[in-house]
Order: structure tokens, then sequence, then C-alpha cells
């Protein structure tokens, strides 16, 4: 691979990841709610799981590279968790 495709390859993971961070944010706002009979739920977790798809679909046949851009899409979401749950126990405010 060369260093434009790499660098591509680079700016499309930290996409990604970044993509992945806001919908993993959103989906721990609503997670958090009490109400737990609510539709949101649903909506929350197929958003989730089609992002994961819609990357595995829309990029490139390189394997690598896919593999590359799903773990991002990942380590956004588990990072977006994990900063939601660290900010409601120091009594910060999820919702900006």
């Amino acid at each position: 691979m060369d260093s434009e495709n790499r660098a591509k390859n680079k700016r499309a993971v930290i996409g990604c990841a970044l993509f992945g961070f806001a919908i993993g944010w959103l989906m721990a706002i609503v997670l958090d709610q009490p109400d737990t009979e609510s539709p949101a739920f649903d909506i929350t977790a197929l958003t989730g799981a089609a992002g994961g798809a819609a990357l595995t679909k829309l990029i490139p046949e390189d394997k690598s590279s896919a593999t590359d851009l799903f773990y991002g899409y990942a380590i956004g979401l588990i990072l977006a968790m994990v900063t939601a749950k660290v900010s409601r126990l120091v009594g910060m405010s999820l919702a900006f």
C-alpha cells in the first residue's frame, strides 16, 4: 500500500471511529433513560447494528481495510459508552 492509500485509510478509520463515538454517545443517552418502555431502545439498537453493517458494505474489497474500518467503529462505540458512564458517575450531564 503506498503512502497516499495509507493516508486515505487512516482518515477513513478516524472517520469511522468518530461515527462510532457519535452513535455510541446517542445510545448511551437513550439507554440511560429510566423509561424502559420507550421504543427508542429498539431504534438505538437498530442504529448501532445498521452502522456496523453499513461500514462493512460501503468499503472497498480490500479485507484489511474493511477490518480496520470496523475496528475503528467498534472502538468509537466503546469509547463513547465508557465516556458516558464516567461522566454520569462524576455527575456531568450526558446531553449537550
